[in-house]
């Protein structure tokens, strides 16, 4: 097109569009989108005609428009799906002796709605939910079960004489890590979500416990206590490259209770001269008081559970006038939120929370 000719405006055949405007090369273009004359034989694809037009600069037509161009638009397929956001997220597993014993309950994420799961004169314990929210692994005298949401059809994974205790699920679902006391410590294992294929993670003399997988999978933070006072470190899903995270034990603090946080990094619970909630990088680097509180955040926190949720709030028991109840932190800003869910006064305990 000669330098000073009209400006070429492309506009789509059709029926009941909508507008857009922009330029291409130096020439301006309004495109029309509209629902195709004629239904597409595939849901996900939309059928475009367009054509180029000359106008002047009262809109006019010069010249005849281009003939027709069609256009085949597939839509953008679904994204995929990304472990840890949860079919249902407004639901907390947690344990509560409210009953007599230790029994598994639920409740949404503002404390109400609390639901008894669970109902045996053996303590269940340590719940965690896989996930799509539709199944949760938990501890029952020393051996690890599964059951449905709804705390139906529980099934026994495992079958030894050890403690069993701590199932968290992979985030695809496929498989359970856990600690077992095999050699007179507890290390880590790894199981398929029926109890099959039963591996070893950790052999080490001194207890290695409290798995937490990161969210892609790949790897799984511990507390260990084989240096001399517990600190946090990771391991690969295959038992490969275990790290050493954290090393607080020379400055008398101990590190416990890892969770791997929905952006990479790993929350922590430091006892010591300056306890409290903790988060760090996934290598170790950048520790800094969760919340950014000086002191850290809640210095009678349960330090074998901390859990978070997709959104990035935490969740936490904490000792409070002779009993444990559950809290939950918003959000991990300076300022941010902190709520009590549960409150059944003295001498009864709300523990173990999961999302």
């Amino acid at each position: 097109m000669a330098l000073g000719s009209p400006r070429p405006n492309i506009v789509a055949s059709g029926i009941l569009g909508v507008s857009a405007s922009g330029s291409i090369g130096g020439f301006h273009v309004d495109f029309h989108k509209f629902a195709p004359a004629t239904p597409p034989k595939k849901p996900d694809v939309l059928n475009y005609y367009i054509r180029v037009l000359c106008l002047d600069a009262s809109h006019k037509t010069i010249g005849a428009p281009s003939p027709s161009v069609h256009i085949v638009y597939a839509e953008a397929p679904p994204p995929p799906k990304i472990y840890g956001s949860y079919a249902d997220p407004e639901k907390i597993i947690f344990v509560s002796t409210r009953d007599g014993n230790a029994e598994i309950y639920k409740m949404r994420l503002d404390g109400s709605d609390q639901v008894r799961l669970t109902n045996n004169s053996l303590d269940d314990r340590a719940p965690a939910w896989n996930s799509a929210h539709t199944k949760i692994a938990f501890e029952r005298a020393g051996q690890i079960f599964v059951m449905n949401a709804d705390g139906t059809e529980a099934t026994r994974l495992t079958h030894n004489s050890n403690l069993n205790s701590l199932p968290r699920w992979s985030p695809d679902g496929t498989k359970i890590a856990f600690s077992s006391r095999r050699d007179g410590n507890y290390d880590l294992f790894i199981m398929n979500a029926d109890g099959s294929n039963e591996r070893r993670l950790t052999m080490n003399s001194a207890s290695d416990d409290v798995p937490s997988w990161s969210p892609d999978g790949s790897r799984i933070a511990f507390m260990s206590i084989r240096d001399g006072a517990w600190q946090i470190y990771s391991i690969g899903a295959d038992g490969s490259g275990e790290k050493r995270l954290t090393f607080s034990a020379g400055d008398g603090a101990s590190d416990q209770g890892p969770a791997w946080a929905p952006d990479g990094r790993i929350a922590f619970h430091r006892k010591g001269p300056l306890s409290g909630v903790f988060i760090m990088n996934s290598d170790g680097s950048n520790i800094q008081p969760y919340g950014g509180y000086y002191p850290p955040l809640n210095m009678a926190v349960d330090s074998s559970y901390l859990d978070f949720g997709p959104d990035g709030s935490l969740v936490f028991s904490m000792s409070t006038q002779g009993a444990s109840d559950i809290f939950r932190q918003i959000n991990g800003s300076s300022g941010s939120e902190v709520k009590r869910l549960t409150d059944f006064g003295p001498n009864i305990n709300n523990i173990e929370p999961n999302y």
